[in-house]
């Protein structure tokens, strides 16, 4: 689900602000290339380092970051890793309004420091445990209520609400039941209908994951196979040319 909300179109501009909502969609990205991205400020990143050998301060080139907060190399273009990526979309509730509002991509991981951690422990209302498998909790939060705090970007003419904290909800405080179809889009268990129901833009991001190819490449080579074993297996064919003159061929 797309974020981008424009004056006078389709979408309706969700409030800033803290709102009830309850996890709707879950699509697995699959592992793609991703820029590396910085914490901190960007004077702080920038700053140099003092080289305790010379007594000399140098340029941080390990933090060599862009004004977003992306990583450069030393020709100034983004550094890439590559990352296991989920996106999660909340449908948010503001009076008698709903409303989408999708997370930026998240690592599929269940490091303390993690977003999606701190995600999963807000919807399921506990700590992760040594054990815990990230597919399967995130099945299990498919659904469940919570607090949604949104933030709107403004880039140029466009207006993005972005998914700021994902909270537990307060007690006793009444969280309809969504609208919106649940969605669990993942490698496991595969929908290529549900696929292509997709934005464009993300169907075009699974495509380059490394899952998605080898999936596709199993696919093909499992359909290869059958055709090839339904040939050798087939029986003779009786066939008759424009003389009447039978033949007996392996077809």
């Amino acid at each position: 689900m797309d974020n981008e909300y424009k004056k006078g179109g389709a979408f309706e501009l969700p409030e800033a602000g803290s709102f009830p909502a309850r996890l709707v969609s879950i699509i697995e990205i699959g592992t793609v290339k991703t820029p590396f991205f910085e914490k901190g400020s960007f004077k702080e990143r920038q700053a140099p380092i003092l080289n305790a050998e010379t007594g000399q301060f140098e340029d941080n080139k390990r933090q060599r970051v862009d004004q977003e907060g992306y990583r450069l190399d030393a020709e100034g273009n983004k550094k890439l890793k590559y990352s296991h990526l989920v996106s999660l979309s909340f449908e948010g509730q503001n009076e008698d309004k709903r409303f989408f509002v999708r997370t930026k991509d998240l690592t599929l991981s269940l490091n303390d420091r993690a977003i999606l951690s701190k995600y999963i422990e807000a919807l399921l209302g506990r700590k992760i445990v040594e054990g815990d498998k990230p597919r399967v909790l995130l099945e299990e939060a498919l659904g469940k209520p919570c607090i949604v705090t949104v933030t709107h970007v403004q880039v140029n003419d466009k207006t993005y609400a972005n998914l700021g904290n994902v909270a537990v909800p307060m007690k006793g405080m009444n969280v309809l039941e969504a609208k919106a179809p649940l969605q669990f889009l993942n490698f496991k268990n595969w929908d290529e209908e549900a696929f292509m129901k997709l934005p464009e833009f993300v169907q075009d991001k699974i495509r380059s994951s490394s899952e998605y190819r080898k999936m596709t490449e199993k696919t093909a080579q499992v359909s290869a196979d059958s055709k090839t074993a339904a040939l050798n297996t087939e029986g003779p064919t009786d066939w008759i040319d424009e003389f009447g003159v039978k033949h007996t061929i392996p077809f």
